[in-house]
């Protein structure tokens, strides 16, 4: 009877700590204002432009959403939270443009990523996890549908990445959990 209750606590702690694990909290606690102005001051420097930011709500939820390059199908999607926090970040390209202008996008991905909070160690352990699952698929494969986390230390929550792909676009999808 003792290992019988020894075993469900035990049981019990692996379940709680799994579901600890996989809350979901908000992927940027600061004012997204001040960070997206901060971000688009620094695509300038790199000569990428980021433009056309529209608010709107969307499901029951205020949504910034703004465009880089030179299409409109570039898309950066923030959630945000009733106190201007991000919640969760898209950023969809087509696949072509992704090919022609691999540096702008991964340019933008990265520093998103490092406007949130990500170290340029953990930025690289993220891609490098992300392109190791990616090496080991197929290269027949039409669609690709990976993700990835990361700890990240100054914001104390793991950054994850969930990347797909198939052949007419790209989607970046980040979201965090503690």
């Amino acid at each position: 009877m003792k290992k019988f209750f020894m075993l469900i606590a035990v049981v019990a702690l692996l379940i709680v700590g799994q579901s600890a694990h996989a809350t979901p909290v908000q992927i940027y606690d600061s004012d997204f204002d001040k960070m997206l102005t901060h971000f688009k001051l620094t695509c300038q420097l790199m000569n990428v432009d980021i433009w056309g930011t529209e608010y709107y709500t969307y499901q029951g939820a205020q949504r910034c959403e703004v465009h880089f390059g030179n299409s409109k199908s570039n898309t950066i999607r923030f959630r945000l939270n009733n106190d201007n926090s991000i919640s969760r970040v898209l950023i969809t390209t087509p696949s072509k443009y992704l090919v022609d202008n691999d540096v702008e996008v991964l340019f933008v991905f990265a520093g998103i990523l490092h406007e949130i909070g990500l170290s340029q160690s953990e930025l690289e352990t993220l891609g490098n996890k992300l392109g190791d699952k990616i090496d080991r698929m197929s290269s027949y494969s039409t669609h690709i549908h990976e993700r990835s986390s990361v700890w990240c230390s100054k914001t104390r929550r793991y950054v994850t990445l969930d990347l797909e792909m198939d052949y007419s676009k790209v989607d970046f999808y980040l979201y965090a959990s503690i």
